[in-house]
């Protein structure tokens, strides 16, 4: 949104891009799920550094590793549901995120 990555790096979203006309309660439940490693997605206007806005309509998805996966039951034919799956089978290795800028 304009930032070189000198200026990005170790700069929060709500540092470089919150204006006037951010929902921040909209903001504010996106990082919420983020710091649970939770999918999530938004839909914001933020505003690049020369000050024009952008409404922007982000994705948050979790990438979990599964290096040594045992299913929680050997009579379990679907593992469609993370209920189907014990807690310590999983771990969340990375957050993908997904920015998409409209031409507005």
């Amino acid at each position: 949104m304009g930032y070189d990555e000198q200026a990005a790096v170790g700069s929060s979203l709500e540092d470089l891009c919150v204006g006037d006309g951010t929902d921040i309660s909209v903001l504010s439940r996106f990082m919420h799920d983020a710091d649970r490693s939770r999918p999530s997605s938004m839909s914001i206007k933020l505003y690049h550094k020369d000050g024009h806005e952008r409404h922007v309509f982000v994705q948050l998805c979790p990438l979990a590793s599964t290096p040594d996966f045992t299913p929680a039951s050997s009579s379990s034919s679907s593992f469609s549901s993370s209920s189907s799956l014990p807690a310590s089978t999983y771990m969340i290795s990375h957050l993908l995120l997904v920015m998409s800028l409209s031409k507005a």
